[in-house]
């Protein structure tokens, strides 16, 4: 993968936080956004996002969307909402580090008010955001009110519905990962939300919707050494949760992780990805 200088800084700045020791709770989350670069690179490069654009970054995280748009759109001053403090204390850094922490404003508000004045931005955005909250619709009319008229609203998420593998993925692997994402629905997720986003738009009384699908592909073994330790983080993670919800035994979740870390391994054709929808105020 041939990437630009911005995006490698970005990378590096991202993982010296991960690696600090400074973000216990938050590191893993840093490694996986160095991993996903290659995919938010092809959303934004079907955004034309132009230089000087005002954007705000609903649910921002960390800032992995919010540094590669600052990157993306020269000139452009991003308001970086979300509410984990640490999260944004940490975004905070790597923009300083960068050099642009000029153009970051962050503030920790909940997503549904965010307080912001109405007709504010020429973007509106937010990305794997919306699979987490119970109520999808009422972030992003509010995303749609803070939105300049003629500006835009950007949607980016997954749906689990779009999962092709061949050969099939062993039955404990498949089990793993529907306890994982029931275990998301459990606490007022949706990890098929990606096929939702088009009427999302339409219902908050938004124009002209366009829906991308941004596909991940994986044709052979799982060689990357950081790509196995983002995917088994990540289920990891869902441990507690999803033995509290009685969706898989102790032993039935180590064992399907153990056999999930031995299939990566094999020789297969996986296709994955995520949804991208943009509509007009």
């Amino acid at each position: 993968m041939n990437e630009d200088p911005w995006s490698l800084a970005i990378a590096g700045a991202t993982m010296r936080e991960a690696e600090s020791g400074r973000w216990p709770e938050h590191a893993w989350l840093l490694r996986q956004s160095v991993q996903t670069r290659p995919y938010r690179a092809m959303l934004l490069s079907v955004m034309d996002v132009a230089a000087g654009a005002s954007i705000a970054d609903v649910g921002a995280g960390t800032g992995a969307l919010t540094l590669d748009l600052l990157g993306h759109a020269p000139g452009c001053r991003v308001v970086a909402l979300d509410l984990d403090a640490v999260a944004l204390e940490i975004l905070g850094r790597i923009a300083a580090s960068l050099g642009v922490a000029d153009r970051v404003e962050a503030r920790s508000a909940p997503a549904q008010l965010t307080g912001l004045p109405s007709g504010q931005f020429d973007w509106t955005v937010c990305r794997y955001l919306l699979q987490h909250v119970p109520d999808p619709g009422e972030v992003v009319r509010e995303m749609a009110r803070i939105t300049r008229p003629g500006g835009r609203v950007a949607l980016m998420d997954v749906d689990d519905g779009i999962d092709l593998a061949y050969p099939p993925y062993p039955q404990p692997v498949k089990d793993l990962y529907a306890a994982v994402g029931a275990s998301q629905g459990q606490s007022g997720g949706d990890r098929q939300v990606g096929r939702k986003l088009h009427r999302l738009l339409v219902d908050a009384g938004l124009a002209r919707p366009v829906v991308v699908f941004c596909p991940h592909i994986q044709a052979g073994v799982v060689r990357d050494p950081g790509a196995r330790a983002a995917l088994l983080e990540r289920i990891t993670r869902n441990r507690p949760q999803v033995v509290a919800g009685g969706l898989m035994t102790p032993q039935a979740f180590d064992e399907a992780l153990e056999a999930l870390r031995a299939d990566l391994d094999s020789d297969r054709f996986v296709m994955t990805g995520e949804f991208l929808a943009m509509a007009w105020r």
